[in-house]
């Protein structure tokens, strides 16, 4: 008996509950729905903005590689405007990266000038860009260090290249890569230069000759 007085008493719970929720929405009906809708909208909405920045990163991924590849021609602004406007951090630091880099290139490719040291200090720019907004990414960083060691390089500030080479070679997290191996190569060569340049023997400065040695020889007389 009490089992089959539980179950009327939640049977009666049951259908007070509907009754209530009916006239519920027999009140409030028209909010619920614009409250539903509204809902259904910002999803919608949500989801569309979603996909539209996965497409337009997935396009700005595809850029960069058509680039680095060759398959289209671009300026290194292309690749400077592409970090700027992309919001996936590991495509903007290999954006500027590439930057850099290409800059670089383009320096060695100029006749001397005040547009070559212009380009040089744009590819140093880049560099320091990287390095105070993605510090946290190791290698993408290591990359760009091993950029602004060439940089150093071609400013002729020797001393400094090798310092940054140097940290690259003796940096754990780079473990496993390439770039210690490049620094290394770079840091060699530097060294070399330095001890040829010690080994520059220098001529001592020109002597007048000695008195009566530029006089024509004269002929005893017969």
């Amino acid at each position: 008996m009490k089992a089959e007085r539980r179950h009327e008493l939640k049977r009666s719970d049951l259908s007070q509950l509907l009754n209530d929720l009916g006239n519920f929405f027999q009140q409030h009906g028209t909010k619920v729905l614009a409250v539903a809708l509204a809902l259904v909208l910002v999803i919608g909405v949500a989801f569309y903005l979603y996909q539209s920045r996965q497409d337009s990163q997935r396009q700005a991924w595809a850029q960069l590689f058509n680039i680095v590849e060759g398959n289209i021609q671009a300026q290194p602004e292309d690749l400077q405007d592409l970090a700027r406007e992309t919001g996936d951090e590991d495509l903007a630091v290999l954006a500027l990266k590439q930057y850099s880099g290409s800059l670089l290139m383009q320096y060695m490719a100029m006749p001397e000038g005040p547009d070559r040291q212009a380009i040089l200090d744009q590819a140093d720019q880049a560099v320091g860009t990287i390095e105070s907004r993605y510090s946290d990414n190791a290698v993408a960083l290591a990359g760009a260090m091993l950029n602004q060691g060439v940089v150093y390089e071609n400013q002729g500030r020797f001393d400094q290249a090798a310092e940054v080479y140097r940290k690259l070679t003796e940096d754990p997290a780079l473990a496993g890569y390439a770039i210690p191996q490049l620094a290394a190569a770079r840091l060699a060569e530097l060294d070399s230069w330095q001890v040829l340049s010690d080994q520059i023997v220098e001529l001592p400065p020109a002597t007048a000759p000695a008195a009566g040695a530029t006089q024509p020889a004269t002929i005893p007389a017969g």
